[in-house]
């Protein structure tokens, strides 16, 4: 999820907040707790808690709904193994149609075996 910008954009140009308010480090004054971002998660640190977490996110958010990390590979991954969930495909039909589609997260083989494992312990 991609740090929300201040509600006045002009009283944030008079006081920067730090960076760390953004990214959900330290203390975030003036937001509530559900404003708050998670700091960033490593591709490694995907777990399929976190994949149940996103795939009941995504059950019930409406459409369009837009998933998004820093650079694209990790969301992806989660949008391709949702996509495969939801249409009972296999771990080579979602693969190949992420390759197809130049889905950021093949160029890694560990996203790739995330996808794979994943479709295999939530399907």
């Amino acid at each position: 999820m991609a740090p929300q910008p201040p509600a006045n954009r002009r009283a944030s140009r008079c006081r920067p907040q730090p960076r760390s308010a953004f990214l959900g480090w330290g203390r975030s004054r003036g937001r509530s707790p559900a404003e708050r971002v998670r700091p960033p998660l490593a591709h490694l640190q995907l777990s399929f808690t976190l994949a149940r977490e996103h795939v009941a996110a995504l059950d019930r958010l409406p459409r369009p709904t837009l998933v998004t990390c820093r650079t694209g590979p990790r969301s992806s991954a989660v949008v391709y193994l949702y996509a495969g969930l939801r249409a009972g495909a296999t771990a080579d039909q979602v693969l190949a149609r992420a390759e197809a589609d130049g889905a950021p997260f093949c160029a890694s083989d560990e996203l790739k075996s995330w996808v794979v494992r994943g479709l295999a312990e939530l399907s």
